[in-house]
């Protein structure tokens, strides 16, 4: 199977700037004296970007509710653990047992789980497996699960890596490979859905370190009907003069090409707030220690296990066709997410 591959470094004293940021840093008024674009400029660059639809992206069936099915246990086995200590109660939604912690919310097809026991350690750092093995560990599991196979888009293997950096001698500076993330995202007709990903941490071991999965069962809003397209480029236009606009396109440094592109996708409805402060591909994983710290003497598999239950039961994720616009603007490129469609 084939698969893109990064090496994501995760600990640095620094990094060097490139680009148009290298620039701001040395010139701080270079912004300013950037050309502020017209609207009529940005509705021609709209007009250029925004692709066609038709009716056949609300031609969408209802998709499996795999999530239903989830039990901690099933989790669990998936990551090829053991099963828990205690039966969880009903309607619970976390669990801590020992260095581990599960997390499952069926009803928004979320599932976390932390072995904190595969945390990586300096001293005691392994090998890693290679791509090919890590991308068949993170496919078991994902279809232990029960994820729907024919919503998984081609996965991508990264190495996560940390670097023990010297500031004495350079040369006693050390680059650590800490984990192989595989990272698979969701599409439906051959359109991404926004906000949807799975992504297994796989450890030198060839353990699960932790799992990361949002994949709400896919449902479109009732009575949906697509808006005209002059209304969504009005909307798209809009927004953007809201902002400013300064474009990046031909300044010193950098490669960015078009000022604005967009393409169909599908996304949760509460994604499509205009001033929705999270950008729609943000990744905000931390590979944090989901339990909390213990104290130094505090020996976690002694602990009995701890379960934590849901106040109410969360509301089902329901999805909508947008435009996904990617604007190149000063200082910082950023997205919209725009729908297409409405409730009639």
């Amino acid at each position: 199977m084939k698969s893109k591959h990064q090496f994501i470094l995760t600990l640095s004293l620094g990094a060097a700037l490139a680009g148009p940021a290298c620039l701001a840093a040395e010139e701080p008024d270079a912004e300013a004296r950037l050309p502020r674009m017209s609207e009529s400029q940005v509705v021609a660059e709209v007009e250029k970007a925004l692709p066609k639809w038709d009716k056949d992206v609300l031609s969408v069936p209802n998709g499996p509710k795999w999530s239903a099915r989830v039990q901690f246990d099933g989790v669990l086995k998936a990551v090829g653990d053991p099963p828990l200590k205690a039966a969880p109660p009903k309607n619970t939604r976390r669990v801590v047992d020992g260095e581990r912690v599960v997390r499952v919310i069926p009803e928004q097809g979320v599932v976390r789980y932390v072995n904190n026991a595969l945390n990586w350690n300096p001293d005691k750092s392994e090998k890693l497996l290679e791509k090919e093995a890590a991308l068949r560990t993170a496919d078991k599991t994902l279809e232990l699960l029960g994820l729907p196979r024919p919503e998984l888009d081609k996965p991508r293997v990264d190495t996560q890596g940390a670097r023990d950096t010297s500031n004495t001698s350079p040369a006693d500076s050390r680059t650590f490979e800490m984990y192989r993330l595989v990272t698979v995202r969701r599409q439906i007709k051959d359109l991404p859905v926004l906000g949807s990903r799975a992504r297994v941490a796989v450890a030198g071991s060839g353990g699960i370190q932790r799992l990361r999965v949002n994949w709400p069962p896919f449902s479109m809003g009732k009575g949906l009907r697509l808006r005209q397209r002059d209304a969504v480029a009005k909307d798209v236009v809009a927004r953007i003069m809201q902002q400013d606009p300064v474009s990046l396109v031909g300044v010193p440094g950098s490669d960015l090409t078009k000022f604005i592109s967009a393409k169909l996708a599908y996304a949760p409805q509460e994604m499509t707030r205009p001033y929705r402060r999270q950008p729609a591909g943000k990744d905000n994983e931390k590979p944090v220690d989901e339990s909390g710290a213990p104290d130094a003497d505090d020996n976690r598999n002694e602990r009995p296990v701890q379960f934590q239950s849901a106040a109410k039961v969360a509301s089902p994720v329901l999805y909508v066709p947008v435009l996904l616009v990617t604007v190149a603007a000063s200082p910082t490129p950023y997205e919209l997410v725009v729908p297409v469609a409405e409730s009639g």
